[in-house]
């Protein structure tokens, strides 16, 4: 079960992730197909280049808000438009509530956060405390290229602009198959979970990766609405992703109540599964390296703040 949850946020982000490097590689397949691209700038555009995710953590929980002026949609930097979420003003930093999860809005034992002093509202930025959740770590995206022998040698040789050229297309075409049939697996993988956690739960189970996106959802309509031009094909990629997450796990349901199953899949598929995502081609190191990290944060977190709130307490 620790296990599923460290995953839900990885898996989500990840998928967010290959959309974006698909459309990118669309970009670059009609900028290869470009007569004018030529000489050095074609050069540039031969070696593919994906974007990855690796963990940020901070020392400590730290609780912020997501209500409107406590959130800031920042460019990214990179020059297109794209809008990053930003808490610069946390509300309690750190906070000691250790029984609290992260990244959930509006967890009930978050009221007894010392930023509320037991009101309903908060002392530093005046909002209701079911806006505000715990983050102890932060994703950060990275740029990596893909070492393509066929077109190094190419180089090399001196080959013609326009072999190189219908190489560097084919080895974009197969990247972005590939990628896509990571994306499939990821997202085949997050329903299964959802619903063996929803099976194994003693109290009544959310889908923790429904609730995921729906918080991405919202952050990226808040970056379209801040005026990012290429966030609205992200907010798009993401409400396409809800809608086959829940498509998905309406079929497994269903084929659960005909077979008489009461859950999808047995424990020992559950580690075969994990163990499936981390050996996938592209995505899989980024995926285990990102658990371990959170597995990391939550162990420090819990050694440095080894106590439990009594509810009678601010942490």
């Amino acid at each position: 079960r620790t296990l599923i949850t460290q995953l839900t946020k990885p898996m989500a982000e990840i998928s967010k992730q290959i959309n974006a490097n698909v459309a990118t590689m669309e970009d670059d397949v009609r900028a290869l197909q470009d007569t004018r691209l030529t000489g050095d700038k074609l050069r540039q555009k031969l070696r593919p280049e994906i974007t990855l995710l690796r963990k940020k953590p901070l020392d400590n929980p730290r609780t912020v808000c997501k209500g409107q002026g406590c959130m800031e949609q920042k460019d990214d930097g990179q020059g297109i438009g794209t809008k990053v979420t930003d808490y610069p003003n946390p509300c309690h930093a750190p906070c000691g509530l250790n029984n609290v999860p992260i990244d959930v809005t509006a967890h009930p034992d978050m009221k007894y956060c010392a930023a509320f002093s037991g009101k309903m509202e908060c002392n530093r930025c005046g909002h209701h405390w079911t806006m505000h959740m715990h983050i102890l770590y932060e994703l950060e995206t990275y740029k990596a290229r893909i070492t393509d022998t066929t077109i190094e040698q190419q180089i090399k040789q001196h080959t013609s602009d326009v072999v190189m050229k219908e190489t560097a297309i084919n080895n974009r075409k197969v990247l972005m198959a590939e990628i896509r049939a990571e994306h499939g697996k990821i997202g085949d993988a997050a329903a299964k979970f959802g619903l063996w956690m929803k099976a194994n739960s003693i109290i009544p189970y959310n889908d923790a990766t429904l609730a995921y996106l729906d918080v991405l959802i919202t952050n990226e309509q808040a970056k379209v609405d801040a005026g990012g031009l290429t966030n609205k094909k992200v907010l798009e990629d993401l409400e396409e992703d809800k809608r086959k997450h829940e498509e998905l796990v309406a079929v497994l349901t269903a084929s659960m109540m005909s077979s008489g199953k009461t859950e999808p899949i047995q424990q020992t598929a559950v580690d075969r599964i994990v163990q499936s995502l981390y050996n996938l081609k592209h995505f899989g190191n980024s995926l285990q390296s990102l658990q371990i990290g959170i597995t990391q944060a939550h162990a420090m977190t819990n050694r440095e703040l080894p106590h439990r709130v009594n509810h009678r307490h601010m942490a």
